[in-house]
Formats: structure tokens, sequence, C-alpha cells
């Protein structure tokens, strides 16, 4: 709040699997920031989570973690709770702003960017055993989705690096550096194309980005 928001008065959507209406309550009654709450599993969420169940033999803690994944990847963008917005900044439960943050959306909108990272890192070869491979599969089925190169350039802003223009692989070769999407700001009109839908359904009918 008082590194952000304080100025800007976003409404905060924050996604739960369980909280009780007390903590709720408690929550909102503790936070100066204009609070809603969104439990995506009981919305359009049910088929995607059956299918993580089905692919995920692990802890039910993990399996949540694989859920969270999925929302983040793509079902985010058909939750009901951000359907009135145009960009959305996520947060992870353990991000944080360290100092004062400016409008971070409306600069990316003043630029004409699609999304907005904190960083990158290796990603370790075992997390993504199937993922590239499903990838490929899709690309060479559907060559108009394939990204083209017309990467128009990155810029920096209050620590984000932000890509104008999300089109950036032009040959299909797995680097193995990954964006953390823990701190993402995104533009939701982009991101809700059909030929997007099509992708992450395609993906996550296969058990998603971690079987």
């Amino acid at each position: 709040w008082d590194n952000f928001n304080a100025e800007f008065n976003y409404p905060v959507v924050v996604f739960h699997e369980g909280l009780s209406y007390s903590q709720r309550q408690r929550l909102q009654r503790a936070s100066p920031n204009v609070v809603f709450f969104a439990r995506p599993s009981l919305l359009y969420a049910t088929d995607h989570w059956a299918t993580l169940d089905k692919h995920t033999k692990t802890t039910p803690a993990r399996l949540g973690y694989r859920r969270l994944i999925a929302l983040k990847a793509g079902l985010v963008l058909r939750e009901p709770a951000v359907a009135g917005y145009s960009y959305v900044m996520w947060m992870d439960g353990d991000s944080h702003f360290p100092g004062p943050v400016g409008d971070v959306a409306r600069e990316m909108f003043t630029r004409g960017a699609r999304y907005a990272y904190a960083r990158k890192l290796a990603d370790p070869p075992w997390c993504l055993r199937h993922l590239w491979g499903d990838v490929t599969t899709y690309f060479q089925a559907n060559p108009d989705f394939r990204p083209r190169r017309n990467h128009v350039g990155n810029f920096s802003t209050y620590g984000l690096v932000v890509d104008r223009n999300i089109s950036v692989v032009g040959t299909l070769v797995y680097t193995n550096q990954i964006i953390m999407t823990d701190f993402q700001v995104f533009d939701l009109q982009f991101w809700r194309q059909p030929s997007f839908d099509r992708f992450f359904d395609f993906i996550y009918s296969l058990g998603g980005a971690h079987r």
C-alpha cells in the first residue's frame, strides 16, 4: 500500500482455495486496499483441475502449486473478477515492493507493451520434462500460431523488464531460460486472443506444464 497503491487505489483480487468467511473478513478489515476474493476452482477451472489431478502423482500441497501454475499460465484470463480490466499486476503471496513503484500498467499502455516481468532464471531440465515437446508439437500442427521474429525492443521501468511485443521466438530452440512469474504485469486483451486460448487448452489437455 505505502509503496504503490496509496497513490492509485487499484482494486486487489485475492485468489484462494478455501479461505473461510472470517479469514476473508479479517483481511478486508486489515487492508486499506479495496479487496475482492475469487476461488477459481469453483468456477471455470474444474476440467483443468481434474486433468491435473489425473496427471499429478504427488502430495496435495504439490498439486496446489500446479494449480497455481495453471491459473497464472492462462486460467486467470478467464476469471470473471478481472473481466473488466485492461491490465493485471500479478503478485504471488511472497512478492512485495521494496520501494516506491509508479504506475507500471499506465506506462505499458503508453508504450504499447504487452508484458512485464522482474527477472529470468535458468530452469532445471527435470521441471519441464514434457512441456517443450508439447509446445513444438502444437507449433508444427498450427504453423500460423508459431511466433515470428519481429521483436521491437525492451525497456526497463521501476525495476521491471518490459517486452513491447511478445513474438520473439524465431526458431524452435529451448534456451533453458524462463521468466519468473511471481511478479508480472500483462495486457489482458492481448493474451485473451482465441489463438492463445486454443494453445493453452492443448497444453493442459495433456496434463499442463508440469507432469
